[in-house]
C-alpha cells in the first residue's frame, strides 16, 4: 500500500471521514483487504484502519477475500464483529429497517441457485420480514457503467437475489467491486425503471485504485469517477437520505426517497 500516492490506497482517509460521523453501523462491501484476505493481512492492514469500527461493522465477502482458501482470513477476523458472519449471509434490524447481507461469490465458490441454502434462506427471511423498509448488500453489482459493464458473469451472479428482493419491494441495494460511485433509479431485475423497483448504489471508492466508466447502463442517474469516498445513509421510519462524500468532505451526490 502507498497512502502517500493520491491515486492509490486511500482507505485511511476514507476511515477518517467515517469517524467524523459517529455512525451506528458500517456496511463493508467486500474486497476489504488486498490482494488477498489472509488473517495476517487483515490484522496488519484492515484492522489498523477500520478496527475501531469492528463492533458496528457488518461485512460481506468480496472476490479478493476468496484468494485465501475459503476466505478463512475474512471469516476468522470478523468472527467477533457485530453479527455472526459464519454462513456468509445474515440479516439484522437497524432502527425500523431490515438489512440483509448476501454472498455474491456465486459459481464455483458459492451456490446461488434456486435450491441453494442461501437463496432458500433469503426467501424465508423476506417472508418473515415485517419492516416497511429493506436494504440488501453484497459485493458484485448487478448493474454497472464501470469496468464490469460488459461482464455478464459478474452482473448475473445476483439476478436471483434481485428477483427475490424486488418481489418483496426491497428499497436499497448496496454493492462494491467496481471502483467508482454510481447511483441508479429504482428498477426491476431486468433493468426497467419502476417506482416499486430497488435502487442500487455502487460504492467501490473505499481505498484501492479507481476505475473509469466503460459504458452507460440504463437508469444510471449519477456516476462519480476518480474520487475516493463513502456513502452516508440516514435511515428513517419510512424513507432514507443519502450523501456520497469524498475524502475532503465534499458532498458529490445526495437525495431523499420514501420506501416502497
Amino acid at each position: 500500500s502507498d497512502g502517500n500516492n493520491p491515486l492509490y490506497c486511500q482507505d485511511s482517509k476514507v476511515a477518517i471521514q467515517a469517524s467524523k460521523l459517529n455512525p451506528d453501523a458500517i456496511l463493508a462491501l467486500g474486497d476489504l483487504q488486498y490482494d488477498d484476505g489472509t488473517l495476517e493481512k487483515f490484522q496488519k492492514g484492515y484492522d489498523t484502519i477500520w478496527g475501531n469500527f469492528k463492533a458496528i461493522t457488518y461485512p460481506t465477502p468480496g472476490n479478493h477475500e476468496y484468494s485465501t482458501t475459503n476466505a478463512s482470513g475474512y471469516y476468522t477476523y470478523f468472527m467477533d464483529s457485530a453479527v455472526d458472519v459464519s454462513k456468509g449471509y445474515y440479516s439484522f434490524n437497524l432502527g425500523k429497517w431490515h438489512l440483509i447481507s448476501l454472498n455474491s461469490n456465486c459459481g464455483s465458490i458459492v451456490d446461488c441457485s434456486q435450491e441453494s441454502s442461501q437463496i432458500k434462506w433469503l426467501t424465508a427471511d423476506l417472508e418473515t420480514n415485517k419492516s416497511n423498509c429493506t436494504l440488501a448488500f453484497w459485493h458484485h453489482p448487478h448493474f454497472t457503467s464501470g469496468k464490469y459493464f460488459n461482464d455478464l458473469d459478474s452482473k448475473n451472479r445476483s439476478s436471483l437475489m434481485w428477483e427475490k428482493l424486488v418481489t418483496k419491494k426491497a428499497d436499497v441495494i448496496l454493492n462494491g467491486h467496481d471502483h467508482l460511485y454510481e447511483r441508479f433509479a429504482p428498477q426491476t431485475t431486468e433493468g426497467k425503471a419502476s417506482k416499486y423497483g430497488a435502487r442500487q448504489f455502487t460504492v467501490g471508492t473505499g481505498g484501492k485504485e479507481l476505475y473509469d466508466l466503460n459504458g452507460q447502463a440504463p437508469n444510471s442517474d449519477k456516476t462519480v469517477v476518480g474520487q475516493y469516498g463513502l456513502l452516508i445513509m440516514d435511515l428513517y421510519e419510512d424513507a432514507y437520505k443519502w450523501e456520497f462524500v469524498n475524502v475532503s468532505g465534499q458532498i458529490l451526490d445526495s437525495g431523499y426517497q420514501r420506501c416502497n
